[in-house]
């Protein structure tokens, strides 16, 4: 590389440059979506088509919801469909302009050639009266409470953030893939907890 410096002097240098190309991951609700007579497939670049007929869309990983413009005769603007991650699910909702003549909005499933079953944390997970659902994305719930986690894939290990009466900084799960079970520990102190609740949660 030549370049000047202040002084208008040419000068050279060499640059080590390494890149690592790193595969882009498949998108959680690429793939292709069937009900009824129906089918829909999405691309993670924003593309997808309804029945032979091409759309394009954005997609909200916050929300797992996908905006699509008026295509064809779904001339409508609020076309849209809801990825479910804990259940591997698409609901879609498309119309016409006026909700006449074209419209459809149902839950549709993958294509069974395209179904992968491994178990993994990702679900919807009960004990007592208390649900959990853990998403792909590192956001959760417990019962109606929102919360974020990370996840540790080599030792089955997540750590949940503060949330309701839970601010101990020691909220945890561990997710038994040989038995598909998760153990759960909530507190509100790490050293001296008042409230706690540990148990092993299984699919709900």
């Amino acid at each position: 590389m030549t370049f000047s410096d202040p002084a208008g002097t040419a000068k050279t240098s060499t640059l080590d440059l390494t890149i690592t190309a790193k595969e882009a991951e498949k998108a959680a609700y690429e793939g292709t979506w069937i009900s009824g007579s129906n089918t829909m497939v999405l691309t993670s670049n924003g593309n997808g088509s309804w029945n032979g007929t091409n759309f394009t869309f954005t997609y909200d990983e916050k929300t797992n919801k996908g905006t699509i413009p008026p295509f064809g005769a779904f001339d409508g603007d609020t076309n849209y469909f809801t990825y479910n991650e804990s259940k591997d699910t698409i609901y879609v909702d498309i119309t016409d302009e006026y909700h006449e003549f074209a419209f459809w909005s149902g839950t549709m499933t993958r294509k069974a050639e395209e179904v992968v079953e491994e178990k993994s944390f990702v679900g919807t997970w009960k004990a007592d009266s208390n649900t959990m659902v853990l998403n792909k994305n590192g956001n959760g719930k417990w019962n109606s409470y929102d919360f974020t986690f990370t996840y540790d894939e080599p030792t089955g290990k997540g750590k949940i953030s503060n949330f309701a009466a839970f601010f101990g900084d020691c909220n945890t799960f561990t997710y038994n893939k040989e038995k598909d079970t998760i153990t759960i520990y909530l507190a509100d102190d790490a050293d001296y907890p008042d409230n706690v609740y540990s148990k092993t949660m299984t699919r709900g």
